[in-house]
């Protein structure tokens, strides 16, 4: 009996040993490059990160590359995002509620890959299940809130120094300004949400 109890352990230790921990690997085709899962399925549609570093993928599963992504940031050749691009510097009239939204929309929308990518290295190091993972996520969401009530606030300049005077009007701009935080601070949660499954 113990000799079957040893050649048992001895099959399954050998067995688990054998079995190599199978990952995702890269591929390419005449169109482009995609990455398939070890379960046989493809990553797709919108950003993924492997290896450290994030890429976005279309609903077809190909990689884009040597671009710009259809929520706004840069990627290189190698598809990896580019955390901060070398673009030309755009100047708004922040004398303007436009002025003001197309403004804060761009300094939402470059802050949110970096706070991700902070949200992302600091949940490595969390030791305090779902609810650090939730309080990492907050502070991150929280630096976004920061810029939005910046630029809220410049809107409300507008509204009390040089605009209609409405306050319909302050607050259908402020609106959309807040619109666009929401979409930005659903990206860091959506980073939250997965960190967590």
């Amino acid at each position: 009996m113990k000799r079957m109890k040893l050649f048992v352990a001895t099959l399954v230790i050998s067995a688990t040993m054998a079995t190599t921990a199978l990952a995702g690997e890269w591929k390419q085709d005449q169109i482009g490059w995609w990455y398939q899962n070890d379960d046989g399925s493809y990553t797709k549609s919108g950003w993924h990160t492997i290896d450290g570093k994030s890429y976005y993928f279309g609903d077809d599963g190909y990689m884009f590359h040597d671009c710009v992504t259809p929520d706004g940031y840069s990627v290189g050749a190698d598809g990896a995002w580019i955390e901060n691009p070398q673009t030309p510097s755009v100047s708004y009239d922040e004398s303007t509620y436009q002025g003001i939204l197309d403004s804060y929309t761009a300094k939402l929308k470059a802050a949110t890959p970096t706070l991700i990518s902070e949200y992302e290295a600091e949940a490595k190091q969390n030791t305090n299940g779902l609810s650090g993972l939730a309080e990492i996520a907050n502070a991150k969401v929280s630096k976004s809130a920061e810029i939005v009530n910046e630029g809220v606030g410049k809107m409300a300049e507008i509204y009390y120094n040089s605009g209609s005077g409405k306050y319909s009007e302050y607050e259908e701009w402020a609106e959309k300004l807040y619109d666009i935080y929401m979409e930005e601070a659903g990206k860091i949660y959506d980073a939250y949400i997965n960190s967590a499954m």
